[in-house]
């Protein structure tokens, strides 16, 4: 049931466009900076960012290449213990890897040829969309993928 529900907001996100990225980082690429979301990802120049609440009070990221063939969308929640566990699909893989410095879970649903990653901070579960197509462009950016400190006040 989650795999359809982030499918189709990542369908449904498709439609949203509004560029929201900040400093230059790499030759060709940007930082964009999530304050509410509590993260930092860099991606190439080109791409685009358009992140809004959801109506669960997720914060909902789509990263979008200029032509808007290639996504990424990143779903930022309060931390969740009891998070999804995708083993019991049988069209389902999954297995453990790294993105930025967390130790993530991704998971390819082999009839939406989608892939699914989950990872979690102290206080957030992060979670990762996008297609198998799109795996190479996004993996450098899942790289890059950092945690901000939370805010002190």
């Amino acid at each position: 049931m989650r795999i359809l529900v982030a499918i189709g907001t990542l369908a449904w996100l498709a439609t949203m466009t509004a560029p929201a990225f900040a400093q230059e980082g790499e030759a060709g690429w940007v930082t964009y900076v999530s304050t509410a979301g509590g993260y930092a990802i860099d991606m190439p120049a080109d791409w685009t960012v358009d992140e809004q609440p959801d109506q669960a009070g997720q914060m909902i990221a789509l990263l979008m290449d200029g032509s808007g063939t290639r996504q990424l969308m990143i779903a930022a929640a309060p931390f969740d213990p009891a998070s999804a566990d995708f083993d019991d699909l049988p069209n389902v893989r999954c297995q453990q890897v790294m993105i930025g410095e967390l130790a993530a879970r991704r998971c390819l649903d082999t009839i939406a040829r989608t892939l699914i990653t989950t990872a979690s901070s102290a206080d957030r579960t992060y979670t990762f969309v996008t297609e198998r197509r799109a795996t190479a462009e996004a993996e450098p950016m899942l790289a890059s993928f950092r945690v901000l400190p939370p805010a002190s006040g």
